[in-house]
């Protein structure tokens, strides 16, 4: 369910909101169905509206692809008329030719002499030029200016003498103040939107168009090239502590969570069923504050574990093991209902889908067993069928490609290869226990990969990027008879080559993680032959989480890995 991130250019997302998250405006969660009391609980909540008129003045395009086009759409009508503007001449040259062949030599019927009376109307072609130039470059630069902007009704808005925010949904006047008039905008590197400050009434309207021209102007490479530098989709909100809703609920208290690299996906539009206002996060480990009247193995007060998956242990999907296509569960947490970045969660179906955690159990470890790590070995590992005496390579070094790479010792290959173009992360797969490490910058990482297997290329080929690139080399390094296990979240379509695969009795696997292995991996890790917490590079606290967001999300540059955050 995780996707590890390999630099192919890294991307960085810095976050919605200022630290000052108390006075932020977002939408409640319509999601969830749990009923709730007093605001008494912060969580890190997903909050941009896809369904906003675009002449609002809280409109954010919510997805690279909506954003993009948009900006494609504009440039290229102003790229269309800014070319009828500079063939006019050339046009206006033709039909001056031919009406000049009509009418015997001259330009004009009406001139008879060559001193002529004062010219008709018909001689002033330069002033309608002039004035059809001014018209469409005016247009079309605003339009595109709209875009810059990211909101034509903000742009709107500019024009007024004092720009008034919208109160989203949800929100509360604090401490039963009367709304301060905001600042028209709030300049951070993060986007613009309207927040509630200081009384700014003294600005004059046009200096500021100008200068968030100006500024937005410098910023719109950025926002082609890297949406996330800008497109800024969650913050902190205070919500009402969930409670139970049905007998099979259990609400935890957090302790310790951390960011998966599909919290990113979300944040970027790529997984639609997240609606705005949901808390984010899926992996978590807490002690139970309430338990549902149906709720037979836990109690108030254990200690556990959360698992990515609810499912409850009953349904058809259930009963074959496919526990994250349960049709009351599965991956729900922190997509379709609120999730673990938060204070306290609800977690539905609790008996099956909560594990107590061991006693003296080193808790950093265990919060990397909601996810990543059964993820790993389930879609990864066991998926791509290693055995004993495997080749094995897997393409991404990043969270989950390290967890799969850690877990596939357990079944003892014969060589395990690891590719990724961060070398910080090579570096980290070797002292893991990579055998071989390979950069594909060079181009020749095929070429590597078989010159490390006899020209044969891998018996399992784990894709843990979840890119159209790193699909592709795939392909390329499967062995005959071998297996592509697919892990990393595809927001984009790839390439299946047939041409080249289909006398090659090969298999691709796709799989969402149902957590089968989470007990095995608890022992493994009580044991002490298991430590998920050598992939933990950075740690925050709750209150941090914007700094925490912005640090993953520019993994290679801060060289992480996974980030917990403490409650």
């Amino acid at each position: 369910m995780d996707m590890d991130s390999m630099d192919m250019g890294s991307t960085a997302m810095p976050m919605a909101s200022s630290t000052d998250s108390s006075s932020m405006a977002m939408p409640t969660s319509s999601s969830d169905t749990m009923t709730m009391t007093g605001m008494d609980s912060m969580a890190m909540v997903f909050f941009t509206s896809t369904n906003t008129s675009l002449w609002s003045s809280t409109f954010t395009p919510s997805t690279v692809g909506q954003y993009t086009g948009v900006c494609i759409f504009l440039i290229a009508f102003a790229t269309i008329f800014r070319l009828l503007i500079t063939f006019r001449v050339y046009f206006f040259e033709i039909m001056a030719a031919a009406e000049q062949r009509r009418n015997g030599g001259l330009l004009h019927p009406y001139a008879t002499e060559a001193k002529s009376r004062v010219r008709p109307w018909r001689a002033s072609e330069a002033v309608m030029m002039a004035f059809m130039d001014v018209t469409i470059a005016g247009v079309s630069y605003l339009l595109m200016l709209a875009v810059m902007t990211m909101n034509v009704g903000c742009l709107a808005l500019i024009f007024q003498t004092q720009a008034r925010p919208v109160r989203q949904p949800g929100q509360r006047r604090r401490n039963a103040e009367a709304e301060t008039p905001p600042a028209p905008h709030h300049f951070k590197d993060d986007g613009w939107h309207f927040k509630h400050g200081a009384n700014h009434d003294n600005i004059n309207p046009w200096l500021q168009w100008l200068t968030i021209t100006l500024v937005e102007s410098c910023y719109f490479r950025d926002i082609i090239i890297c949406p996330l530098r800008t497109l800024s989709n969650v913050g902190l909100e205070e919500r009402p502590k969930p409670q139970v809703s049905q007998p099979t609920d259990a609400i935890v208290k957090l302790s310790k969570s951390t960011i998966c690299g599909t919290d990113l996906h979300i944040i970027k539009g790529d997984v639609a069923t997240c609606t705005p206002g949901t808390i984010l996060g899926h992996e978590g480990v807490g002690i139970i504050e309430g338990v549902g009247a149906s709720v037979r193995g836990f109690r108030e007060g254990d200690r556990v574990l959360i698992s990515c998956i609810c499912s409850c242990a009953s349904c058809e999907y259930c009963r074959k093991g496919m526990y994250s296509h349960c049709t009351t569960g599965g991956w729900i947490l922190g997509n379709s209902i609120d999730g673990t970045q938060a204070e306290y969660v609800r977690i539905p179906h609790a008996d099956s889908s909560l594990y107590r955690v061991p006693k003296g159990a080193n808790e950093d470890a265990l919060v990397l067993l909601s996810d990543i790590f059964p993820t790993g070995l389930e879609c990864g590992v066991l998926n791509g069928k290693i055995q004993p005496g495997s080749t094995v390579v897997i393409v991404g070094a990043g969270p989950v490609g390290l967890a799969a790479m850690i877990t596939s010792q357990l079944y003892s290959p014969s060589i395990i290869i690891t590719i990724d173009m961060d070398e910080n992360r090579l570096k980290v797969a070797k002292s893991l226990g990579a055998h071989h490490t390979i950069n594909p910058s060079d181009g020749k990482a095929v070429e590597a990969v078989k010159a490390l297997t006899d020209q044969k290329g891998c018996d399992a080929v784990i894709e843990a990027v979840g890119i159209p690139q790193t699909f592709e080399l795939c392909q390329k390094l499967v062995a005959p008879g071998g297996v592509i296990a697919n892990v990393g979240v595809h927001g984009a379509k790839v390439d299946l080559h047939l041409e080249n695969l289909w006398a090659q009795n090969i298999a691709i696997t796709t799989r969402l993680v149902d957590t089968v292995t989470t007990p095995m991996l608890l022992k493994l890790v009580s044991a002490g032959r298991l430590d998920p917490s050598s992939l933990i590079t950075h740690r925050f606290a709750f209150a941090d989480m914007e700094a925490a967001y912005s640090t993953f999300s520019a993994a290679s540059e801060h060289k992480a890995l996974k980030v917990l955050i403490d409650f």
